[in-house]
């Protein structure tokens, strides 16, 4: 009886560990799938899974800064601004670029600034691209531009980024902004 017991328990615990190396492989699989969205970072700045409750900011350019500012209730429809390259003009009172922005509509807001004063130089111009997701996927919600074409030596400059999340009704439960130099 105390073989078939010791065996029995051996037998469970080489069990536990085949459980243990199946769990450690899938979180392996998972911090590789993980470090994939991260590697093609080749020359932006993100805030991944950046959401009303705070996230994480990779950040691979030095001279960009990107803040969340939070969800917000859109109050009145807005056309378009800086959804064309070159893309609106960088300045210290941060002009806003936005999708088309419907009343009554969420909308997830960001800061996109230089990193220090002169950090961005006169011709510099941006891609922002503003993704938002959840257990049905992730979806571009808008690709917006912005330029320095003029550089102001006082002051850092940047933008404000207003992006329609699509819906009165749901907010993304993530999103994810690349800024890309042109």
């Amino acid at each position: 009886m105390k073989r078939n017991f010791r065996q029995q328990w051996l037998k469970g615990v080489a069990g536990q560990g085949r459980m243990a190396k199946g769990l450690i492989a899938l979180v392996l699989i998972g911090v590789l799938f993980q470090s994939f969205m991260v590697v093609d970072a080749s020359s932006f700045t993100s805030e991944e899974d950046v959401s009303f409750r705070g996230g994480e900011t990779f950040t691979d350019d030095t001279d960009i800064v990107v803040t969340s500012n939070g969800i917000r209730k859109i109050t009145s429809a807005t056309a378009s601004i800086g959804d064309k390259d070159p893309g609106v003009e960088a300045t210290h009172l941060l002009p806003q670029i936005n999708n088309a922005l419907v009343s009554n509509h969420y909308a997830y807001m960001i800061e996109v600034k230089e990193a220090t004063v002169d950090s961005w130089a006169v011709g510099d111009r941006f891609e922002v691209e503003l993704y938002g997701g959840g257990s049905m996927g992730v979806d571009l919600l808008a690709t917006l531009y912005v330029q320095q074409a003029v550089a102001n030596h006082d002051a850092i400059e940047g933008v404000t980024v207003g992006v329609d999340v699509g819906s009165s009704s749901w907010i993304p439960d993530f999103f994810n902004v690349i800024v890309t130099r042109q």
